[in-house]
């Protein structure tokens, strides 16, 4: 009988360590679990951040060409503003043989002009897309036209009938909005 108590001791024993055993197992598997849990929500958040990632640069890359074609119209204008001295220029400067009194008017004329054309494009450079406002580019337009307008009235400057015409037109065209861009 001592050798039947043993052996069932024994499988008693063998028995408890089999249920720690299974015990821990459980534990190792609910922390495991509990990792895989954990694992799954930050590869969520991953994936989430990395579609907002993704979103951000294409807005940046949405900015970025919007910025290039502002530069390009910014520069468009300029170059228009450069074709509209040089027009002036010429109105100014046609007549050579006009008296040395009228320079300071022509100066001054060059000058009213080089301001608004400034004051044009330091306002584009502080938007943050470079862009003018079709009014103000209407305003510095009208203000250069009446500038010329007001020195040929005054007798400062002359101005053949082929160049206010030109003169005109270029006013004119310039007024008129330009077609919507196709995107």
């Amino acid at each position: 009988m001592a050798g039947i108590a043993a052996v069932i001791s024994q499988i008693n024993q063998q028995k408890e360590i089999a249920e720690e055993e299974n015990h821990r197992y459980k534990q190792l598997l609910s922390i495991q679990d509990a990792l895989i849990d954990k694992q799954r929500a930050a590869l969520a958040e991953i994936a989430k951040t990395s579609q907002e990632l993704q979103a951000v640069e294409e807005k940046r890359n949405q900015l970025k060409n919007q910025l290039s074609s502002q530069k390009s119209k910014l520069l468009i204008a300029a170059s228009e503003s450069s074709d509209l001295q040089t027009l002036i220029e010429q109105t100014v400067g046609a007549d050579n043989s006009s008296p040395m009194t009228t320079s300071p008017v022509a100066l001054k004329c060059v000058e009213d002009i080089q301001k608004a054309v400034f004051s044009l494009t330091e306002a584009a450079l502080k938007e943050d897309n470079l862009s003018i406002p079709a009014e103000n580019m209407s305003d510095v337009i009208l203000t250069v036209s009446e500038i010329i307008q007001n020195a040929i009235s005054s007798g400062a400057a002359k101005e053949t009938t082929e160049d206010t015409v030109r003169r005109q037109s270029f006013v004119i065209s310039s007024l008129v909005p330009p077609p919507p861009e196709s995107e």
